[in-house]
């Protein structure tokens, strides 16, 4: 067998694993739009938004009318591409269940939609 030949085969061998086996890459192909109706505890000040899996395990969310996606777990925070939930940031709700005797409010957990997101990555 040629080099050219040898070459050519482990290509197209190398395309097909991936084929089968490669993540989503796009927001378009992953993506779906959820509303604090569906995801309950719901931990944004907006209503509803873009939940999407744009590429691996990174799970994102872009709230209506915002051009801000933030990232929702720790694969998406690595990438440095989405804006990180930060404490202070007024889109996301305090849960009001939790007395909070010193320090900030706790937050509302991100789990539930982090799990629905992670649903679209498969």
């Amino acid at each position: 067998m040629s080099f050219k030949s040898a070459a050519a085969t482990t290509a197209a061998a190398v395309m097909a694993l991936t084929a089968c086996s490669s993540p989503a890459t796009s927001e378009e192909e992953t993506g779906r739009h959820v509303t604090s109706a569906e995801v309950t505890p719901w931990p944004f000040a907006a209503g509803a938004g873009r939940l999407a899996c744009p590429f691996g395990n990174e799970v994102v969310f872009t709230p209506d009318g915002s051009s801000t996606t933030y990232a929702l777990n720790g694969r998406a925070m690595g990438t440095g591409k989405y804006r990180r939930l930060e404490p202070d940031d007024p889109m996301w709700l305090s849960d009001e269940t939790v007395p909070v005797e010193i320090g900030p409010p706790i937050k509302i957990t991100t789990h539930r939609l982090i799990e629905e997101g992670l649903k679209l990555c498969q």
